[in-house]
């Protein structure tokens, strides 16, 4: 082997060496790193505690438990709004990855995914819905001190008739999912699914008016939304200056609201002004008309929605699977 050839490869195995250094040395993949995220952490609402996560690394595992209020929802700003007990205390079981955390919160047979990342040694974010709202921003409880949650929240509303509305709102999007997830999706089995579930959501208004999150909670409210998404322009007209009072008293999240706005434009064939609607032509999304699209990222951004380029992709990926 010549010297050139030698130094050449001495070289190149340094090069590979301070990479993979350099590589352990970000997210969590450092041992001291990873160890940093083990211990209570707190986060707090109106000054009160609203979740404790409590976490125990091994090796490259994480596992826990997050306790909270079962029922409450958080706003484009990053504020919680519609909270509600009982409390529930959720399983957490992460790996560490070159970004932080990847774990999964599990409730029943449901799981979300999450990403832990540490700002410092004493603050924590938990990204759960990423590009819609602000990731939740925890603070380390000291050792030995006691934190428990706030249990003046409401009561949550048991009333056997809304506990009816929310089971069959909540069976009706499971089965809108599953139609969604196919590798091909059906646009007839979709259609389906919306006159099926029509005089349920004509129902719950002409007696709720726009379910309220305080009584129904967050995720009955967002799928009865979700519905309402796929009805005949007629009943979103209806239903659309509703939604708008909720939102303007909290008891609605200002991004339905703007999914819904734009969607009846587009039916109206105006100009949306969040930039939400696309439609799909030969597997393209092509995005519906928008007022001032100069300054649409500013506006989403406004009201916690992702860049429109996101958005975009994502829709594209739907179109791609859409049956026509």
């Amino acid at each position: 082997m010549s010297v050139f050839s030698s130094k050449r490869m001495h070289s190149r195995a340094l090069h590979i060496s301070t990479l993979l250094v350099c590589f352990a040395l970000t997210g969590c993949l450092h041992r001291n790193n990873f160890q940093s995220y083990a211990g209570t952490w707190v986060l707090k609402s109106s000054g009160e505690n609203l979740m404790v996560l409590t976490t125990k690394v091994h090796h490259t595992k994480l596992r826990g438990t997050l306790e909270q209020p079962k029922h409450h929802t958080e706003d484009w700003n990053g504020s919680f709004s519609g909270v509600s007990l009982p409390l529930v205390s959720l399983p957490v079981i992460g790996k560490c990855s070159a970004t932080g955390v990847r774990a999964r919160l599990i409730s029943g047979h449901d799981s979300d995914t999450v990403t832990m990342t540490l700002t410092d040694h004493d603050h924590l974010l938990l990204d759960r819905y990423r590009g819609i709202v602000p990731p939740w921003k925890f603070e380390r409880v000291s050792n030995g001190q006691a934190v428990r949650i706030a249990t003046d929240w409401p009561v949550f509303n048991a009333d056997p008739e809304i506990e009816g509305i929310r089971q069959r709102l909540r069976e009706l999007s499971d089965q809108d999912k599953t139609a969604r997830e196919e590798s091909v999706i059906d646009p007839n089995k979709l259609e389906q699914l919306s006159q099926r579930s029509r005089s349920l959501l004509q129902n719950i208004f002409d007696t709720y008016g726009w379910p309220k999150i305080s009584i129904f909670g967050t995720q009955p409210c967002n799928d009865f939304w979700l519905w309402v998404q796929h009805e005949p322009l007629q009943m979103q007209e209806e239903m659309l200056p509703a939604l708008k009072r909720a939102v303007e008293t909290g008891a609605a999240q200002r991004r339905n609201y703007a999914y819904l706005y734009d969607r009846v434009q587009v039916e109206r064939r105006g100009p949306q002004y969040w930039g939400t609607q696309s439609i799909c032509e030969h597997g393209k999304a092509i995005l519906a008309t928008v007022d001032d699209v100069e300054h649409i990222d500013k506006r989403r951004a406004a009201i916690g929605l992702e860049p429109l380029s996101q958005s975009l992709a994502a829709s594209e990926e739907v179109c791609k699977r859409l049956h026509n």
